[in-house]
């Protein structure tokens, strides 16, 4: 029922908009309209498509999950319903603008948002034109969001509809009236607004990232009222991509991966010359004015969920609470820890955390097994992230250590990684990205990392099962505290012993090689 109804509106919006746009157009179209239509109207079903089998389920599922159980920090408020929708639409607009921003300043995220850039017009087709994988990160997005918030399933079906709509209104290419353009602009995104987003001038894609309502842009200092040129001139797009022939649907589906950095040709520089315009990179369009909103909102709005979220459930925050919970869940329990895996190394996050908590929830032995593989996936994901996709941007952050992880592979190959995972010390994260830059083969590198977080995996996750006894109060707990103690010393003592081990010299020489000075790795992201 709930696919229907989006469906239905939005089969009604975007008629209604297309024939608008055939009434009543901003601009002369640029390019052939059947083509482009074409190309993103199949994009558009390809997305649905990959959604429907890969995840399966909507926002509007992740609510009704999250409300069965009662899930989220919304329902611990206690207001009333109609309050409860009015803040669950404002806070997940504000969001999907966080959201926007983010895939601008990003480097691995603008690869996939440059597909909906890239479109030589801007119509009612283009809301709707973006890569799959894009899609699929937006909607996982969306769903953690639903379910820390716990929203209503009729707040989340309500906010995706406008959405929807909102997308298909600010792309398309119609005129209002002076009068009601003005007005409008005040409250809502209009697409003489949202147009300016997607101008080939740098700083004016830097602007107006909202989707709905302009206030997020005045606030966070990304509104932009006016374009440079006028709205019938202004030229759209992306300036490395100009040529029709090389924007079809086969094509968009590869432009992640093998987006030109940074390359213009001759007469794209000519064109920019004469027309008085910048022509930026072909990189994320990053500037002050969108790292700042994006690093200093995300670091509020992460610590005030934390702090609101510690608060409103501490009381549920005890093995009491948490150990049938995680029973109930089944399987599922196991399947949810693993993909924590798969997002905390390739976001830097500390993954300690999660092999304490394995210990507690799932025992010494399947925990261990369960972190083990969990991290060795995560390791890989940000391993092959940097091989294929964002090499350059992990060199830049690695900085002079890369030059010592690369010595230390060349010279040592598998006993180099073997290493720097035994020394839990080392910067793990920074190692997974810093590692996909140097010629080791990835199955090399699976299993070499696989053996060397062995030693460390299980101290940490027998650590976690010795804190859990100690809150149940078992009668051993003397004792395996004190095996806990001794797994932390013996891994605390690795680089020490492997330093005397003159058996395997090739561990001894990785000592020095290893990039463990901190002031060699910049962290700023």
């Amino acid at each position: 029922m709930e696919a229907l109804v989006r469906f239905s509106i939005f089969l009604g919006v975007f008629a209604v908009m297309a024939m608008w746009e055939v009434w009543y157009p901003r601009r002369a179209l640029v390019y052939t309209k059947a083509q482009r239509w074409l190309t993103n109207l199949a994009l558009t079903a390809l997305d649905t498509v990959v959604v429907r089998v890969t995840m399966g389920a909507t926002a509007v599922s992740v609510a009704l999950f999250a409300q069965q159980h009662g899930w989220g920090v919304l329902p611990l408020l206690h207001l009333p319903y109609w309050g409860t929708i009015v803040l669950s639409l404002v806070v997940l607009d504000f969001a999907i603008y966080l959201q926007h921003v983010g895939f601008h300043a990003v480097p691995l995220l603008w690869r996939l948002h440059i597909v909906h850039h890239a479109d030589l017009d801007v119509d009612v087709t283009t809301g709707l034109r973006f890569h799959p994988l894009e899609i699929l990160l937006s909607m996982l997005y969306k769903a953690v969001l639903v379910l820390f918030l716990g929203t209503p399933p009729s707040a989340v079906l309500l906010f995706e509809v406008l959405l929807n709509a909102a997308s298909q209104f600010n792309h398309s290419n119609v005129r209002l009236p002076a009068i009601v353009e003005r007005v409008l602009r005040q409250m809502v995104i209009t697409p003489d607004l949202h147009r300016i987003h997607h101008s080939v001038v740098a700083a004016e894609t830097k602007a107006n990232f909202g989707f709905s309502v302009p206030f997020w842009d005045h606030l966070c200092g990304t509104y932009r009222d006016q374009p440079s040129h006028s709205y019938a001139t202004m030229t759209l797009g992306v300036p490395a991509y100009r040529d029709p022939r090389r924007l079809g649907l086969g094509r968009l589906l590869l432009l992640p991966f093998i987006l030109r950095q940074g390359r213009r040709s001759d007469e794209e520089a000519a064109d920019a010359e004469r027309r008085g315009l910048e022509i930026p990179r072909v990189v994320s369009p990053r500037s002050q004015q969108c790292r700042i909103p994006l690093r200093v909102l995300l670091m509020l709005g992460l610590g005030g969920g934390m702090a609101v979220a510690w608060l409103l459930v501490r009381d549920r925050l005890t093995v009491a609470h948490i150990e049938p919970w995680v029973q109930q869940l089944g399987w599922w329990a196991p399947a949810l820890y693993l993909a924590l895996w798969l997002v905390i190394p390739p976001l830097c996050l500390p993954g300690t955390p999660l092999g304490l908590a394995a210990g507690a929830l799932f025992g010494p032995l399947w925990g261990s097994v369960y972190t083990l593989v969990g991290a060795t996936a995560g390791a890989t994901l940000a391993f092959g992230m940097a091989r294929y996709l964002a090499g350059a941007w992990v060199a830049q952050r690695v900085s002079g250590g890369l030059q010592r992880i690369l010595q230390g592979v060349e010279a040592q190959g598998w006993h180099f990684v073997v290493f720097v995972r035994l020394v839990p010390l080392f910067p793990f994260n920074l190692l997974n990205y810093a590692l996909g830059l140097t010629p080791i083969r990835l199955r090399v590198y699976v299993v070499a990392s696989c053996l060397g977080m062995v030693p460390g995996t299980v101290a940490y996750v027998y650590l976690g099962y010795a804190g859990h006894e100690a809150l149940t109060g078992d009668a051993d707990l003397i004792r395996k505290g004190m095996l806990a103690l001794g797994f932390l010393v013996a891994v605390a003592l690795i680089p020490a012993m492997l330093k005397r081990w003159h058996r395997w010299p090739r561990l001894t020489k990785a000592v020095h090689l290893c990039p463990c000075r901190s002031e060699e790795i910049r962290t700023d992201a």
